[in-house]
C-alpha cells in the first residue's frame, strides 16, 4: 500500500484519474470483504485511505507550481503558459476585441476549436511543470483511522461518509460512541436521475427570475428533494435526529448535491441542524489557520453585468472592518499578499462542464483558475466565494474532487463558503449580511450559515430553495479566532 500511495502522489494531474480508477476496483473488493467479515471500522478506513491521500496531498502543496529561481527551463515554461493564458482570456472573456492578438476565423465553431487547442497546450505545459518538481522531502501522509475521527467529533456531532461499491451506495455513520454501516437500497442510477431532475427544476426556477414566478416549481422541487432524502438519509433518520451538526463526506456525483436542502416531508435538513461538507473525512483533523483580524473583499462587477456586488461589499464593510479592492484593483495579483482572517470575492464565476479544470472566477486582469490558486497562500480562516457555481468541480473515478472552491481549501483556507449554482447578486447581499453578522457575534461558521439560510427561508417560507440554498460550507465549521471578534 505504501508503494501505491507513493506512486499516486507522484502522478501528474492527467495520469492520476486512470490510476485512481484502477485502484478503486481493488478498494471496492477489500471494502466488501471487510463488511462481510463484520469489520465496519476497517472497511471505513479502506474507503478513506485513497481519498485522504488525494486531499492531504493537495493540502501539503503537492500540486503547487511554485518555481525555484534557479530552474530556468521551468521559468520559461511558466512564461509560455502566461502568454497562452492571455490568449485564452482574450477569446473566452473579451471575445476578439483585442486586435493585437491573432484572430481565428469569425465563426463560433472555429472560436471554440481555438479555445480547446489553447487549453490542450496549457495543460501540456502544466504537466511538464509538475514533472520537473522534485518530490524529495515530501511528507509521508497517513490517513486517519476511524477511532481518531470518533475522538475528534464533539457531542451532538456526527459524520456520514458515502461510498459507491460499484453496485449500490453505502453510508458509514460515525459519532463518538459508534460506527455503523448501511447498504442503501437505491441504485446510483436512481440517485443520478433524481439529481438531474433537481438540477432541471432549479434551473427553471432561476430562469423565471423571481420567487413568485417560480412558485409552481416549489412543490415538484420538494418532491424530488424528498425522494433524495428517502434514498440517502431516511435509513439514518433516527441517528440524524439526535445530531445537531452533521459532517457530510460525499462520493462521486453526491459532491454536487445540496444536502442542506434534502426534505423529510416537513423540514429541510438545514432546519434540523448544521451541515458541513468535507472532501475527505481527514479534513476534520486538519488545524484551521489563525490569522490577524481583518477582511479583504475583492469586487468585480463583470463590466456592469453584476450591478449589486458593490452594494454587497458595502453591506459587509458596514459589519466588519474590511479593505475593499474593486474595479481594476480586483486582480489575481492582488491575492499575492499575506492572508488575514476573511477573504470575500464577489465576482462572476463560471463552471466549465466540458473541461472543469478551466473553470474560473473573472477578475479585472483575467481568469482566476485552479492552477493559479494552487501556487498561492490562501490560508485565510474563511474564504467566501459569492460567485456562480464555485462549489462545483471535476470528480474522477477515484473520487478526486477539484474545482475552484476546493482549490481554495487545498491552497490553505480553513473553510470555504461557495455556491452550487448561479446565484443572484441582489439576493446574495442580505444572506451575506446575516452570515457575517452572526460571525461578528462569535458564532461558528456552520451556525452562521445556517442562521442566514433559515432567515432567508423565514422571510419567504414558500420561496423555491434555488433562491436561498445554493451556498455550502466546506472545511472547518469553527468560529473565527478570538482576534476577529474583538
Amino acid at each position: 500500500e505504501a508503494v501505491l500511495e507513493r506512486l499516486q502522489r507522484n502522478l501528474t494531474v492527467t495520469l492520476r484519474p486512470a490510476f485512481l480508477a484502477s485502484a478503486l476496483d481493488a478498494q471496492r473488493a477489500r471494502v466488501l470483504l471487510l463488511l462481510r467479515l463484520g469489520n465496519v471500522a476497517a472497511a471505513f478506513d479502506t474507503v478513506e485511505r485513497l481519498r485522504a491521500q488525494i486531499v492531504l496531498g493537495y493540502l501539503t502543496g503537492r500540486e503547487s507550481l511554485k518555481l525555484p529561481a534557479s530552474d530556468q527551463v521551468s521559468i520559461g515554461l511558466a512564461d509560455e503558459l502566461d502568454e497562452l493564458r492571455g490568449r485564452h482570456h482574450a477569446l473566452t472573456v473579451r471575445g476578439l476585441e483585442d486586435t493585437s492578438l491573432p484572430a481565428p476565423p469569425g465563426d463560433e465553431l472555429a472560436k471554440r476549436e481555438a479555445i480547446h487547442a489553447l487549453e490542450r497546450q496549457m495543460r501540456s505545459i502544466t504537466e511538464q511543470l509538475h514533472l520537473r518538481r522534485s518530490s524529495d522531502g515530501l511528507e509521508t501522509l497517513k490517513a486517519p483511522r476511524a477511532e481518531q475521527l470518533q475522538a475528534a467529533l464533539g457531542e451532538g456531532e456526527a459524520m456520514i461518509a458515502y461510498f459507491d461499491d460499484g453496485v449500490r451506495l453505502r453510508a458509514f455513520f460515525i459519532n463518538r460512541g459508534r460506527i455503523t454501516h448501511l447498504a442503501l437500497s437505491a441504485s446510483s442510477g436512481d440517485i443520478s436521475r433524481a439529481m438531474d431532475q433537481l438540477q432541471r427544476n432549479t434551473m427553471r426556477a432561476l430562469a423565471s427570475g423571481s420567487a413568485s414566478a417560480a412558485a409552481t416549481l416549489v412543490v415538484p422541487a420538494r418532491m424530488i428533494l424528498k425522494r433524495l432524502w428517502d434514498m440517502l438519509l431516511a435509513p439514518l433518520d433516527e441517528l440524524i435526529d439526535r445530531t445537531s451538526r452533521i459532517f457530510i463526506v460525499p462520493f462521486g456525483q453526491l459532491h454536487a448535491l445540496p444536502f442542506n436542502l434534502l426534505f423529510d416531508g416537513g423540514r429541510h435538513l438545514i432546519e434540523r441542524g448544521e451541515i458541513v461538507t468535507l472532501p475527505s473525512a481527514s479534513v476534520l483533523l486538519q488545524s484551521s489557520p489563525c490569522r490577524p483580524a481583518g477582511t479583504r473583499i475583492l469586487v468585480h462587477n463583470d463590466s456592469g453585468r453584476l450591478p449589486d456586488v458593490e452594494r454587497e461589499a458595502d453591506v459587509i464593510r458596514a459589519i466588519l472592518s474590511a479593505e475593499v479592492w474593486s474595479g481594476t484593483a480586483a486582480t489575481r495579483e492582488s491575492l499575492h499578499v499575506a492572508p488575514m482572517q476573511i477573504l470575500h470575492i464577489a465576482a462572476h464565476g463560471a463552471h466549465r462542464t466540458d473541461n472543469p479544470d478551466f473553470s474560473y472566477i473573472a477578475l479585472s486582469d483575467g481568469q482566476l483558475m485552479i492552477d493559479d490558486l494552487l501556487k498561492m497562500d490562501m490560508s485565510y480562516e474563511l474564504v467566501t466565494l459569492s460567485a456562480c457555481e464555485t462549489g462545483r468541480g471535476r470528480i474522477t473515478a477515484g473520487d478526486e474532487a477539484l474545482g475552484i472552491g476546493w482549490a481554495f481549501l487545498y491552497a490553505g483556507a480553513g473553510a470555504v463558503v461557495s455556491s452550487l449554482w448561479r446565484v443572484s447578486d441582489a439576493r446574495t447581499a442580505p444572506l451575506m449580511a446575516a452570515f457575517y453578522g452572526a460571525l461578528r457575534e462569535g458564532l461558528s461558521k456552520a451556525t452562521a450559515l445556517r442562521r442566514a439560510q433559515l432567515a432567508a427561508l423565514a422571510h419567504a417560507t414558500d420561496a423555491h430553495p434555488a433562491f436561498w440554498g445554493a451556498f455550502q460550507l466546506v472545511g472547518s465549521p469553527a468560529a473565527l479566532s478570538s482576534a476577529g471578534t474583538e
